[in-house]
């Protein structure tokens, strides 16, 4: 693995754990309390009226130049991502708990699959507590509380293993549906967003929502239907894509097999929804970030495949990150960076300079994951392997594997 030079100022401390404590939950067994409720459509957000952007390919695109070969100026400190209203950062499969995280320890089960379990640990992997908890994904937490989906399901338990509960399970159906999955949980603020993703022969239905915290009170905000086009599409060429940034959640409509999606904007205190841009060109996926009147995605406009920067307000593409023939695999805002993952190694852009460094190799392309605090490396394949990223001392290096269990 090789070391990349840069000039950061963040600082974490990476120690190899001595493997995960199995914990009992306390007072529930394998016995979950449900909460059941029906989704009401009664309230659904409002649409307005105006009529969204048709983005379309344009000649003034601006290709960000790479800095390659010095170091990357610091220092940190300016947070791009608003984390004291939400539970983690969107679609993240680590949340920061206090000073501990949340996250998935995994259990080889053969050479292309494993059992993962909910654990818990400092920052480092140490002192890790691994639950009995199968299969979480989509993790948040709040006051002493973590939420993740399971299956068809969304729970809450506590931070000890305790109170494990099961507050909402699928209820709407396409008749003849051969898989339910729900993706993108987000809490914010107070409420927990998400999708709901209905896959029949030959249809796929992707129903947005929300709650409270305690399971009660599901209302739909919006809803998409698709014809599944072509014998190899399936559920997750349509599966949308969902971010928050300053009370604004943005979603999208999405659709693989013609790589294009739409972008929504939903306004959480007005309860109004409003599709802003249609046809953005979609590269693999249709992953989003925004800040302020930017958002960011993978896309291929003219043949040039990468990460774009479209201007929500003009509507317009302003400038994209290309590199090389595999592009962006993976992006997301950490401090005053945009990281982006590769096969040539670790991007940052400076939001604040509005300049790109190339910080050297990662081995392979990895997908980002950012907390309040640290960063994580996630291996993209058939076995996720976690490592914690240091930045100190000039020097960006993967730390130790901290969930995989001997």
């Amino acid at each position: 693995m090789k070391r990349v030079i840069v000039f950061m100022t963040f600082y974490l401390i990476i120690a190899i754990p001595a493997g995960c404590t199995v914990l009992q939950p306390m007072d529930t067994g394998d016995i979950i309390t449900e909460i059941v409720s029906q989704v009401s459509e009664s309230s659904t957000a409002q649409t307005q009226t105006q009529s969204p952007t048709e983005t379309a390919s344009s000649p003034s695109i601006t290709n960000t130049p790479v800095i390659t070969g010095g170091p990357i100026p610091g220092p940190l400190g300016n947070q791009w991502y608003d984390w004291d209203n939400v539970g983690a950062y969107p679609g993240a499969s680590v949340a920061q708990c206090g000073n501990r995280i949340a996250f998935q320890t995994l259990k080889r089960v053969d050479e292309h699959t494993y059992e993962s379990y909910l654990s818990f640990a400092n920052p480092d992997g140490s002192n890790c507590v691994r639950t009995k908890i199968k299969d979480p994904s989509n993790l948040n937490y709040k006051d002493g509380w973590v939420y993740f989906v399971k299956n068809d399901s969304i729970y809450k338990v506590k931070t000890d293993g305790s109170g494990l509960k099961r507050i909402f399970k699928t209820k709407n159906s396409i008749s003849g549906a051969t898989e339910v999955f729900i993706n993108e949980l987000l809490l914010v603020e107070n409420r927990l967003y998400f999708f709901e993703n209905i896959e029949s022969k030959n249809n796929v239905k992707c129903i947005f929502e929300y709650m409270n915290l305690d399971g009660n009170g599901p209302e739909i905000i919006d809803q998409f239907e698709h014809s599944k086009i072509g014998e190899n599409a399936d559920l997750f060429d349509y599966l949308p894509s969902l971010f928050y940034d300053s009370g604004m959640l943005y979603y999208t409509n999405t659709d693989l097999v013609d790589s294009k999606f739409d972008l929504y904007q939903y306004d959480i205190s007005a309860n109004k929804k409003d599709c802003i841009i249609k046809n953005l060109s979609a590269a693999y996926s249709c992953k989003i970030a925004v800040h302020g009147d930017k958002v960011y995605y993978n896309g291929k406009i003219n043949a040039k495949e990468g990460l774009y920067a479209h201007n929500i307000s003009t509507g317009k593409d302003e400038y994209f990150i290309t590199t090389g023939n595999d592009g962006i695999f993976d992006f997301a805002f950490f401090d005053r960076w945009l990281l982006m993952s590769s096969d040539e190694g670790l991007y940052c852009y400076d939001m604040q300079e509005g300049k790109l460094y190339l910080a050297g190799g990662l081995g392979s392309a990895c997908n980002i994951v950012p907390t309040q605090k640290y960063v994580y490396f996630e291996e993209p394949d058939d076995y996720p392997f976690l490592w914690p990223v240091t930045f100190n001392d000039g020097k960006v290096m993967k730390g130790a594997c901290i969930n995989s269990i001997k």
